[in-house]
Parts: C-alpha cells; structure tokens; sequence
C-alpha cells in the first residue's frame, strides 16, 4: 500500500480534476476536416485559436469576415464622395 506521504505527493503534483483540464490538445486527422476549421477560423476573426474553438465548443455565435476585393475600389470612391460633401 502507498504511504500518506507518496498520496500528498500524487495528489500535489497531478492537482485536483480542474486543474488537469485547462490545457486540451486536438487532432484533425483528415485533411479536408484541417482545412475547413483553418478556413473557419480565419474568417471568424478571433483573436486567438483558443477563443475560435472555446466559442465553438459552446456553441456561441460567430460571425464571419469576408472582402469583396472587386467592391473596395467602389468603397473608396464612396467615402472620398461623402467626405466632400
């Protein structure tokens, strides 16, 4: 049997259950599935991959970030319109 002093040593060292559980790792092992939650996450516009996947885990909306390269000369124009005015 383990001795009270081996138990406190156990038990400092791997901590209580909620402090095991603040670091998770994930493996996408298709590379289809890779691709699409990179692409997700860029367009999200996290700041971090961590707040992405925390978001998705809880299933908190998201919105997402697209540009309409051929539209930002039309923006432009728009804004410079505006301001004159």
């Amino acid at each position: 049997m383990a001795s009270d002093k081996s138990r406190k040593r156990v038990a400092k060292k791997y901590g209580d259950m909620p402090d095991k559980w603040d670091d998770w790792h994930v493996r996408l092992p298709d590379p289809k599935d890779q691709i699409r939650v990179i692409d997700l996450y860029h367009k999200s516009g996290s700041m971090s991959k961590s707040e992405f996947v925390r978001a998705r885990l809880l299933g908190e909306q998201f919105k997402v970030i697209t540009v309409d390269k051929s539209a930002v000369e039309y923006y432009r124009k728009l804004s410079e319109l505006t301001a004159q005015v």
